[in-house]
């Protein structure tokens, strides 16, 4: 019995004092995180200086609208020599970029990032017209395309139509650029999204995959170039859809293009009720962006002209969105799920089929 009582003793000695050091280890655990983020949040203030635009040139895709356009203007201004790659030079939006600048040094240059032979040829045109003493200091892939639609509506020709852009695109610009990049110890700049981070938006499927590709791109490059001393960015914009051209302006006309191509088995199991369903969360999203792009400009304006640029920049955005996508990075993802399948059940009508079937 005696033996007994001692051990039972041992035990809660055992335990009060593990209990204990679990707690100091605690307050240690709580500590670190508390400095980390305080770091974090003091880094955002800290100055991290400004490179000289002096003998230094940026190239820039999409410029023709959106973020692209105002990008080219403001590092027109700040003394960069500029190279505004344009899909429709001759149109009313490239004049417009040319005559807004005051100065001699933005050029707009064709070029479709979907084609081979016109990235290579807006290489050359560059090579040909960079002043003597001049380097290519840095690459903007800010080019890109928006749809939205659930992947079995989606067709698969829209499904490739927006990787060839937002993601071969900028991998065949990069890869056309870089060995002058290189040379330079200079920058790449990628455009990402929100939706690179988070899927769960009802419909982002076909633009949120191409996003997530240049998340790994980014950091994969950015890995690449470290020897090389090539610094690689990325931007995250949120909902800025109002101050693009990206195609939220455009909902009605790209729901009923998506909507005409679906088979009719497929049509007749979803539903036009669901399909709208998914359009109106479009449409009061829209209600919700942003219409002025500054804070982007301003993001991609530091990873070109910092000597120490961030890895990543996020963007804008509801605080909501933010603690979503935080939030779906940490738990675990049937968690998600249940999240997300509860958003699409409150907003969205159920498909047609389902409907049918729950009403036997």
């Amino acid at each position: 019995m005696a033996v007994g009582n001692s051990t039972y003793i041992s035990l809660m000695m055992f335990c009060l004092i593990l209990g204990y050091c679990c707690f100091i280890l605690t307050e240690y655990i709580v500590a670190i995180v508390l400095m980390i983020v305080g770091i974090y949040i003091g880094s955002k203030a800290l100055p991290r200086g400004r490179l000289s635009p002096n003998n230094k040139a940026v190239f820039i895709t999409g410029c023709d609208t959106g973020f692209g356009h105002s990008l080219a203007l403001r590092l027109d201004q700040l003394g960069y020599l500029v190279y505004a790659g344009c899909l429709f030079p001759d149109r009313e939006n490239a004049k417009l970029l040319s005559t807004s600048s005051t100065t001699d040094r933005l050029t707009i240059v064709a070029c479709d990032i979907t084609s081979e032979e016109s990235v290579l040829a807006a290489k050359e045109t560059i090579q040909k017209s960079l002043p003597k003493g001049f380097c290519l200091w840095a690459i903007v892939n800010n080019a890109g395309v928006w749809t939205y639609g659930e992947i079995e509506i989606t067709q698969m020709e829209t499904i490739k139509r927006i990787a060839e852009v937002n993601v071969y695109g900028t991998i065949r610009v990069t890869k056309a650029f870089l060995p002058i990049i290189r040379r330079c110890k200079g920058r790449i700049v990628n455009v990402g999204s929100l939706g690179g981070r988070i899927s769960a938006i009802p419909g982002g499927g076909a633009y949120c995959m191409t996003k997530y590709a240049i998340e790994c791109f980014n950091d994969t490059l950015r890995y690449e170039m470290s020897p090389w001393g090539v610094k690689v960015c990325l931007i995250e914009p949120g909902q800025y859809g109002k101050s693009t051209n990206i195609g939220i302006n455009n909902i009605e006309n790209i729901s009923e293009e998506i909507w005409k191509n679906v088979p009719e088995d497929v049509k007749k199991d979803y539903g036009k009720e669901h399909q709208d369903g998914i359009t109106n969360i479009y449409k009061k999203g829209r209600e919700y962006c942003y219409g002025d792009a500054t804070p982007v400009v301003d993001s991609m304006v530091d990873s070109v002209t910092s000597r120490t640029p961030r890895h990543r920049y996020l963007v804008g955005g509801l605080i909501m969105t933010y603690l979503q996508v935080y939030a779906m990075e940490l738990i675990p993802s049937w968690l998600g799920d249940h999240q997300y399948i509860g958003i699409m059940n409150y907003m969205v009508p159920l498909p047609a089929y389902l409907k049918r079937y729950i009403n036997k």
